[in-house]
């Protein structure tokens, strides 16, 4: 996608709206820097695509919510029933 726009190309962010960002990043991935672009950041979505980074937040953050508030005690009960208690940390 860099290389259909240029490196020094301004592109709307799908994870701030109307934010624009211009980091130079090379053909070879690397930031100014001389890091490695994360290829998966958010800024560097374009806002097109806001409308399915938020679905899958969205989706993310109720999946997270059903194993720690479903699935966590139900394991901790299961774990303590086949374990036993653990002593508690000094």
């Amino acid at each position: 996608m860099l290389a259909e726009h240029g490196a020094d190309t301004e592109m709307s962010s799908a994870a701030h709206g109307s934010t624009r960002h211009s980091a130079r990043v090379d053909e070879r991935g690397l930031d100014r820097d001389g890091t490695i672009a994360r290829e998966g950041a958010l800024d560097r979505v374009p806002a097109v695509f806001a409308p399915v980074v938020d679905a899958a937040r969205a989706q993310i953050t109720k999946m997270f919510a059903m194993l720690i508030d479903d699935l966590g005690p139900w394991l901790a009960t299961e774990y303590t029933a086949v374990h036993g208690e653990r002593a508690p940390r000094p």
